[in-house]
């Protein structure tokens, strides 16, 4: 299941039904382990690292780069998708990488979020590129069901904000992938690349007795209610998507 968040009324910006945030399955399994896996909720070793668990096992199966601190000066680089290490110091390589390990280190961690592991001297980080598809995340996932209380099947909506559910309307819809997506918020532009609509797609909510069976129109358009249908009603499906 995916979700579609549509404007409620016309605004300034936007028009009646225009669907403001289009989130798919992906994304919503993403950002739910994203909290769960959040550094923050580690805390601390009593050196002020990050610990194992968690927020270090979801780094191992997104991150590109695993960076382990292996002497005053240097540091490893294991490519975690392909298993190819190189070493970077204070001098250049080949590419023009360089790093200066211990002030690298300590302005990290210095920041109260910081998100640096290991033991002093051995310090371990990640970087490159996230790797967050849907086979990434089964494996996330796995972990987090291994190592905690949390389910995903307790995790199937998006975190919709008090004032989300108030002014806008939250709809289940059947998923669609990142590109779709891109295209369900799209604006329509003139040639000169100025937005005349800024949504070219939207939702004939008043309309549809999937929706307004489980909610009234006046329901739905009261600011002062804060409604959730998604899990009550029936999906909507790409065809329930029109252009403007």
């Amino acid at each position: 299941m995916a979700e579609l968040v549509l404007k409620v009324g016309a605004g300034a910006t936007y028009q009646d039904g225009d669907i403001v945030v289009a989130l798919n399955r992906r994304r919503i399994r993403c950002v739910h382990a994203q909290h769960i896996c959040h550094p923050v909720l580690a805390g601390f070793t009593r050196d002020g690292l990050r610990p194992d668990g968690l927020a270090k096992q979801f780094r191992e199966r997104t991150a590109e780069y695993r960076f382990t601190r292996v002497s005053h000066t240097e540091v490893q680089r294991l490519n975690l998708r392909t298993s190819v290490t190189d070493t970077l110091g204070r001098n250049p390589n080949a590419r023009g990488e360089a790093i200066a390990v211990a002030r690298f280190i300590a302005r990290r961690v210095a920041h109260p979020r910081h998100c640096v592991f290991g033991t002093p001297g051995a310090e371990q980080w990640y970087g490159g590129r996230s790797f967050l598809t849907h086979p990434d995340l089964d494996v996330v996932w796995s972990d987090i069901e291994t190592l905690s209380a949390f389910r995903e099947s307790d995790h199937a909506l998006w975190p919709v904000t008090r004032t989300e559910r108030a002014h806008c309307l939250c709809v289940a819809v059947a998923d669609f992938d990142d590109a779709r997506a891109d295209q369900l918020t799209a604006s329509t532009l003139d040639v000169d690349g100025h937005v005349i609509l800024k949504r070219m797609h939207y939702v004939e909510y008043a309309t549809d007795t999937r929706i307004t069976d489980r909610a009234s129109l006046s329901t739905i358009r009261d600011r002062s209610v804060e409604l959730d249908i998604r899990q009550a009603m029936d999906l909507l499906t790409d065809a329930d998507i029109r252009t403007r």
